[in-house]
C-alpha cells in the first residue's frame, strides 16, 4: 500500500512540475520518417498515380501469393463475360468449397457473374474461383494459361499460375512487384473497384439455396482489433481503405493487396508471407510511410523545350523538341528532388519534310536511378522540304565552296611554277657566270673548283 501510494505521487510530482515532460512521454508523435519496420518476408507500396515505388523489401523475389491470386481471375472474368451472365457451378467447383474459404456453393447452382464475383472477392471462394474459370475456358489448366498470357501483357515478369484460386503449388508463384501492377490494375477497373471495395453483399435466394450474405475479409475495413503501427497501437480499421484481397495459406503464410486514398493520393501496398494480423501492421506502416514522407514535384512541363534537332533539307536548319505531356514524381520531402535526373533521347537529325508534332524521341525521368515517368518529344513546328530556290541557293553555297578549295589548288600550283621558273633562271644564271669568269662552260663555280683540284 506505501508502495503504491509512492509510485502516485511520484507520477503527480512528475505531471505538476513537468507536465509538457508528461505528455509528450505519453502522446509522442510516432516517428513516420523512419523507413517502415516490415515483417514480412516481402512488400512493397505504390503510388497509383504514378505507378512509382515508395518503398520495398525483397520486391522481386518469386514467392507464394495465396488468394491474391483471385484478383487475376476476377480481371479475366470482368474482361471476358457479362455481370448478368449466369453461371453453373458444377461437381468440380462444389467439391472445392470445403477446401478452405468458399461461398457454400451446390452442384448445379446458378448465379450471376456477378454474385459469383462478390463471393470470389469478399469471402475470397474458392468455388466461386473455379466455377468461373471453368464457365470462361472450360477447365482450370485452359484457364490457368490464359492467366498466364494476360500476366506477360501487364508485364508481370516473375509469376506464374496453375489454378485460379491460390492453392499452394511449387508452380505457382508471384513477387509483391508483380502483385502491385495487379492490384493496380484492378483499382483502376470501375467494377471491380466497386466490388473489393464493399464491406458486406447479399447474395438473392438461388435454385439450390437461400439468401446468403458475403462479408468481405478485408479487415481495413472495419475491425476493431489492435495492432502497432510505428509503435503506436491502433485498430486495424484503417481511415480511407478502398480494397483490394487478402490471401493465406500454410506455405504463403498471411498476404495482403491493399488500397487507400488520403489527400487525393492513392497508394498500393503488397505484404506477402507475414504472420497473423501482422500483414495489416505492416501494410498500415507502409501506408503511413508512403502518405507521410513524399511530395509530388512536377519534373517536366507539356510544351517545355528538352532538345534541338537537326533538319537535313528543309527550310529551316533546326526544329525544337518539345515534350507532350507533364512528368511528375513523388520525391521524398528531405532532398527536394535533389535525386531527379532526366535522360533526353531526341533523334541527332531528321529528313524534312516534318509536320508540327512529329515524333522526335522520348525524354525519361528517373529517381534515385529508378524511372518513374516518360514523355514523347514532338516537333514543335512544321519545317517544309527546301524548294528550287532553295536547292539552288545550297547548290551555289556549295559551289562556292567547290571553287574556293580549287582557286587554292590553282594558286598553290602558281605560286610552285613561278618558284620553279626563278630557281631555274638562277640556275642559268650561275652556270652563265661561271663560263665568265673561269672560261669554262656550262659548269657552275663551285663544279669548277673541284674539276681543279682533281687536275
Amino acid at each position: 500500500m506505501k508502495r503504491l501510494l509512492l509510485i502516485t505521487t511520484i507520477i503527480a510530482v512528475i505531471t505538476v512540475w513537468f507536465p509538457q515532460t508528461a505528455l509528450t512521454a505519453v502522446y509522442a508523435e510516432p516517428d513516420y520518417a523512419r523507413d517502415p519496420e516490415i515483417t514480412a518476408d516481402a512488400a512493397i507500396v505504390v503510388d497509383a498515380g504514378t505507378g512509382q515505388a515508395l518503398f520495398e523489401k525483397d520486391a522481386d523475389t518469386p514467392m507464394a501469393e495465396a488468394s491474391l491470386t483471385k484478383m487475376m481471375t476476377a480481371l479475366l472474368t470482368i474482361e471476358n463475360m457479362e455481370p448478368e451472365q449466369v453461371v453453373t457451378a458444377d461437381k468440380e467447383a462444389a467439391d472445392t468449397a470445403p477446401k478452405g474459404s468458399n461461398m457454400a456453393l451446390k452442384e448445379g447452382e446458378e448465379l450471376t457473374v456477378e454474385d459469383m464475383l462478390y463471393g470470389l472477392m469478399l469471402p475470397s471462394a474458392n468455388d466461386a474461383a473455379v466455377a468461373l474459370a471453368k464457365a470462361m475456358d472450360g477447365s482450370v489448366e485452359k484457364f490457368a494459361e490464359t492467366m498466364n498470357a494476360k500476366a506477360a501483357a501487364l508485364g508481370m515478369d516473375n509469376t506464374n499460375f496453375v489454378n485460379p484460386h491460390g492453392f499452394d503449388d511449387d508452380n505457382h508463384y508471384t513477387t509483391a512487384r508483380d502483385m502491385a501492377v495487379l492490384a493496380q490494375v484492378i483499382m483502376e477497373n470501375k467494377e471491380l473497384r466497386k466490388i473489393v471495395g464493399t464491406a458486406e453483399y447479399e447474395i438473392a435466394e438461388t435454385n439450390k439455396s437461400e439468401a446468403r450474405k458475403l462479408k468481405n475479409t478485408n479487415k481495413l475495413f472495419s475491425s476493431k482489433e489492435e495492432i502497432s503501427v510505428y509503435k503506436e497501437k491502433r485498430a486495424i480499421k484503417f481511415d480511407g481503405a478502398l480494397g483490394v484481397k487478402t490471401g493465406h495459406t500454410d506455405n504463403a503464410g498471411y498476404c495482403l493487396a491493399a488500397a487507400a486514398e488520403r489527400d487525393g493520393r492513392e497508394l498500393i501496398s503488397i505484404v506477402l508471407g507475414a504472420k497473423k494480423d501482422l500483414e495489416y501492421a505492416d501494410t498500415e506502416e507502409l501506408f503511413e510511410y508512403g502518405f507521410r514522407n513524399f511530395v509530388m514535384t512536377k519534373v517536366i512541363e507539356k510544351g517545355q523545350v528538352m532538345s534541338e534537332v537537326t533538319v537535313s533539307n528543309g527550310k529551316l536548319d533546326r526544329v525544337k523538341a518539345l515534350s507532350d505531356s507533364d512528368v511528375s514524381a513523388l520525391t521524398s520531402a528531405s532532398d527536394a528532388g535533389d535525386e531527379i535526373k532526366i535522360e533526353v533521347r531526341a533523334e541527332k537529325s531528321v529528313n524534312a519534310p516534318l509536320k508540327k508534332g512529329d515524333d522526335l524521341g522520348t525524354a525519361v525521368v528517373y529517381y534515385k536511378d529508378r524511372e518513374v515517368g516518360s514523355v514523347k518529344l514532338t516537333a514543335a513546328e512544321e519545317v517544309k522540304a527546301a524548294g528550287i530556290r532553295s536547292a539552288f541557293k545550297s547548290a551555289g553555297k556549295i559551289a562556292t565552296v567547290v571553287i574556293k578549295i580549287i582557286i587554292g589548288i590553282v594558286a598553290i600550283f602558281a605560286l610552285w611554277l613561278i618558284y620553279s621558273v626563278i630557281a631555274s633562271a638562277v640556275r642559268r644564271r650561275r652556270r652563265k657566270n661561271a663560263k665568265n669568269f673561269y672560261g669554262i662552260p656550262g659548269y657552275t663555280s663551285r663544279e669548277v673548283k673541284r674539276i681543279r683540284k682533281l687536275k
